[in-house]
């Protein structure tokens, strides 16, 4: 049994002017039921609705995240920070879709995967110049 049916996540979808049949849901959280992400061609909308569980043991909220991401902006590979926002019934952080692939389901090589390593070193690199650290993402 889902404890929020697609009813109520679309109802929230409404409620933050969002419209349900022009977005495509990509993730819930494995462990909290009122987290999911969603995109279209241009953008994510990572949504939060009232009742979340998982926020006592999150280093930073949705706002806050906005505002690290807002710092990270020039860095290439992390998404540019479009608005955050709140409705009657839910956060809302929309940033750039950045097309990809899940790292768990990809077939690289041992080569990419050091050209991996490599390229996800420099972004980190390229965050600390920012200020940013791995808790703040």
């Amino acid at each position: 049994m889902r404890l929020i049916g697609e009813e109520k996540w679309n109802e929230v979808l409404l409620d933050a002017s969002l419209d349900p049949d022009a977005i495509e849901f990509i993730a819930e959280s494995k462990y909290d039921p009122y987290r999911r992400v969603y995109r279209d061609s241009k953008y994510c909308y990572k949504i939060i609705i009232e009742g979340e569980i998982s926020r006592s043991f999150r280093q930073n909220d949705l706002e806050q995240e906005y505002q690290a991401l807002m710092k990270c902006l020039g860095v290439h590979g992390i998404p540019i920070p479009v608005k955050f926002y709140k409705s009657s019934m839910a956060e809302i952080l929309i940033t750039q879709y950045l097309p990809g692939v899940i790292l768990d389901k990809s077939n690289i090589g041992d080569m990419s995967t050091w050209h991996l390593m490599k390229g996800l070193a420099k972004i980190n690199y390229q965050l600390a110049l920012k200020g940013i650290i791995q808790n703040d993402m």
